[in-house]
C-alpha cells in the first residue's frame, strides 16, 4: 500500500515516464496544420507540413509513426521514441512535439501550427 502510493505521488511530481506513461498527452493531440490548410484534413487527408497526433500516433503526409516509448512528457514539450513507416520503408526515430505560450504546436523542421477544428 505504502509504494503504491508512493508512486501515485511520484507522478504528481516528476513526469509518470519511469512508471509506464505511455502516452501523448492530450495537449498535443488533434489535427495541426497552417490556418490556411485545416480544410485540406476534410477533403484528402493530412496536409503537406500537417501532422495528426493521437493518443499512440504522429503523422505526417505519407508518414506514420507509432510510439514506442516516452522520453518525457510535460505540458509544454512531449519526445518519444517512435517505430515511423515512410513508402514501404520503417524506421526508429526520436520526436519531439512543442507547444508555445499561444498553444501553437511545433516539431523539428515545422512551421508554427494551429489546430484545426
Amino acid at each position: 500500500m505504502k509504494s503504491a502510493l508512493l508512486s501515485v505521488l511520484s507522478c504528481i511530481f516528476i513526469p509518470c515516464v519511469a512508471f509506464g506513461a505511455s502516452q501523448i498527452p492530450s495537449a498535443f493531440q488533434g489535427k495541426w496544420a497552417v490556418k490556411k490548410d485545416c480544410h485540406i484534413f476534410a477533403e484528402i487527408g493530412t496536409p503537406d507540413g500537417g501532422v495528426e497526433v493521437t493518443s499512440t500516433e504522429f503523422n505526417r503526409y505519407e508518414y506514420y509513426c507509432k510510439l514506442e516509448k516516452v522520453n518525457n512528457a510535460s505540458a509544454k514539450l512531449f519526445s518519444g521514441e517512435f517505430t515511423c513507416a515512410v513508402e514501404g520503408e520503417e524506421s526508429k526515430e526520436t520526436i519531439a512535439i512543442k507547444l508555445n505560450a499561444k498553444g501553437k504546436l511545433s516539431y523539428e523542421g515545422s512551421s508554427v501550427l494551429s489546430k484545426c477544428k
